[in-house]
């Protein structure tokens, strides 16, 4: 079982959903066994749940990153973090001088 995201996704409920919609596809299809139905939804979820799971990360993370973006107080914040930590770098050569390997 895939672990589920914060939209609540996971392998069997991707097997459930490629289910229906192979019994939608095969509903005219006398000849297709429920056994051939499910043995093709499970291999095709095998290849497609990762994936599935994988893009629901990434759109967590734009959500995330959306969230923040629409946050004055947390922009502000980055902004002013960014402008203390540029002010702190210091020259390569100018400390090898300060230890004497320059």
């Amino acid at each position: 079982m895939g672990a589920p995201t914060k939209h609540g996704l996971d392998t069997h409920e991707v097997v459930a959903r490629l289910s229906g919609y192979l019994d939608r596809l095969f509903s005219g299809a006398e000849r297709v066994s429920e056994r051939v139905k499910d043995r093709v939804a499970e291999r095709v979820a095998d290849r497609v749940a990762p994936k599935v799971a994988a893009r629901l990360i990434d759109l967590d993370t734009y959500i995330a990153t959306m969230d923040i973006l629409v946050d004055e107080e947390a922009l502000d914040d980055l902004r002013t973090s960014s402008r203390d930590s540029d002010s702190d770098l210091r020259d390569y050569h100018e400390i090898r001088r300060e230890v004497g390997l320059a």
